[in-house]
């Protein structure tokens, strides 16, 4: 997507130019997002139902996008934070391997794999393909 693309670029840009970023590490990182998982877990419960005030709904849903956009930047500077301090993948390797991973654990969600019927069925794939690795 055009925005996960322009948030990744904003932290390369941060990571190589911003001393603060540059000196945040994996620990940090992860603290930071646990943080900000919290807060968007806390604007979803306040979400208000379908027929909410429009304009207390506007608000609500502009202050989730601000959370899970605050954890989805804490996600991508985790990635950054474990490349430049352990040496692990790119952005782009870990998508990479999180892809394998989703096709394997659930392949009936892709052409040429097997036809579920209920989220039980989906469930009992997916926790089946978690064991096996």
């Amino acid at each position: 997507s055009r925005g996960l693309v322009e948030l990744s670029s904003v932290v390369f840009r941060l990571q190589t130019v911003c001393p603060w970023t540059k000196q945040q590490t994996v620990a940090d990182m992860i603290e930071f997002a646990r943080k900000e998982l919290v807060e968007a877990e806390e604007a979803s419960t306040h979400f208000p139902d379908v027929n909410a005030d429009p304009e207390v709904a506007s608000t609500q849903k502009s202050e989730l996008n601000a959370e899970l956009g605050d954890v989805l930047f804490n996600v991508l500077m985790l990635v950054e934070a474990s490349h430049r301090e352990h040496g692990t993948g790119t952005l782009d390797e870990v998508c990479d391997t999180a892809v394998a991973k989703l096709r394997r654990r659930a392949p009936y969600a892709f052409e040429g794999g097997p036809h579920v019927s209920s989220a039980d069925e989906a469930s009992n794939l997916w926790q089946g393909a978690q064991r096996e690795g």
